[in-house]
């Protein structure tokens, strides 16, 4: 909760410099601290590391799917990223370029092009 330490952890999760303000930083720690948050981060993050991931029934889901991946993800590499869209039976991988974690933040106009082309479809 302290916000130099959350802002030194989140900081890992963008690419691009100057994409993640210490405004912006203290606006998302503040919508953290909510109680059962911390569990359940660490829940979801024990699931991405493989742990539980397998038991996710991508196949049964039925509406497509657009899975936005960073190349310089250092969270969720884009390998796993390509695993999920291709055990998706409507998944469709868009990588985006010189982007880490925070494509909305980092890349905005090609994240909304992606999700107009995709709804398109």
């Amino acid at each position: 909760s302290h916000p130099e330490h959350y802002r030194r952890i989140s900081e890992r999760a963008f690419h691009v410099e100057g994409s993640h303000t210490e405004e912006d930083s203290e606006t998302y720690r503040g919508h953290l601290l909510v109680e059962g948050l911390r569990s359940t981060f660490f829940g979801l993050m024990e699931m991405l590391g493989g742990k539980g991931f397998g038991r996710i029934p991508f196949e049964e889901i039925q509406a497509p799917a657009l899975v936005l991946a960073g190349d310089r993800d250092i969270i969720i590499p884009l390998e796993q990223c390509r695993e999920v869209a291709e055990q998706l039976p409507g998944g469709r991988l868009e990588i985006l370029e010189e982007c880490g974690h925070s494509g909305p933040e980092e890349r905005p106009d090609e994240v909304i092009a992606a999700l107009l082309s995709f709804v398109a479809q």
